[in-house]
This record gives structure tokens, sequence and C-alpha cells, in this order.
């Protein structure tokens, strides 16, 4: 037999596993998880610095969980994980590239972009690369 439920929000009669159940109280939401996420959502972008700090507060409190979740997730999407990863290098790869031509445009590719991050602070303070530009 399947349940029914009226929606508090949208006033629809949906299938019960269309409800969040709340393992507090033992029983279903009162709105369907359409209207829920929708409602988060709306708190999200009305305070998004609040709900990231409070997602960072949590994060420093559980960090057993948190890096649990993260290895869990890395696992799980290995793939993606990856491409994430070459995307975000080779975006930080342009974009030292295009400080190394504008600022030391004698210099080799390769060895500025093997350099430390120290060396490469180094570097910048040397030729007097403006801070908001280094990478």
């Amino acid at each position: 037999m399947i349940d029914f439920k009226i929606c508090k929000r949208c006033k629809e009669t949906k299938s019960i596993d269309r409800f969040y159940f709340v393992t507090k109280y033992n029983r279903h939401e009162n709105t369907c998880k359409d209207c829920y996420n929708e409602k988060q959502r709306a708190e999200y972008h009305k305070n998004p610095a609040g709900q990231k700090a409070a997602v960072k507060t949590w994060i420093s409190k559980n960090r057993d969980k948190h890096r649990v979740y993260t290895k869990n997730y890395a696992e799980a999407h290995a793939e993606q994980t990856k491409a994430a990863q070459r995307k975000y290098a080779k975006k930080k790869y342009e974009e030292r590239k295009a400080v190394r031509n504008e600022f030391f445009p004698h210099k080799p590719i390769q060895p500025f972009n093997s350099l430390s991050k120290a060396n490469r602070e180094k570097l910048y303070i040397e030729y007097n690369v403006p801070k908001d530009r280094w990478v």
C-alpha cells in the first residue's frame, strides 16, 4: 500500500516517498522534497556568506566526518575529480604563463612553472611584480 500526503506548501497530493523523513520526530516533513529544496535554495541565496561560514564552522567541528566524506566522494567520482584537477592545473598554468610573459619575457616557461611557490615569490619581488598579479 502506497501512502499519500498533502504538501503544506504547494497543496499537492504526493506519494510519501516524495517527503523527507525526520528521524528525530519519527515522521515525514510537512513539505515535499521539491518545496523543501526550493526553500533551502532561497535561504542560501539570501545570505550566501552566512551559509558558507556555517559550513566552515561545521567542518572545523567535524573534521573526521568531513575527511571520510571527502575521501568517499573522491573515490566514487574519481574521473570527475581528476578532470577538475586537470582543468584547475591548466587554468593556473595559463595564469602563470600570462604573468611570465608580461614580467619575465626573457625567462624560459618550463623552469618558471616548476618553481616552488617561495621561489616564484622571490622572483616576483625581485622584478617588482604587483602583488595582485602573483599566481
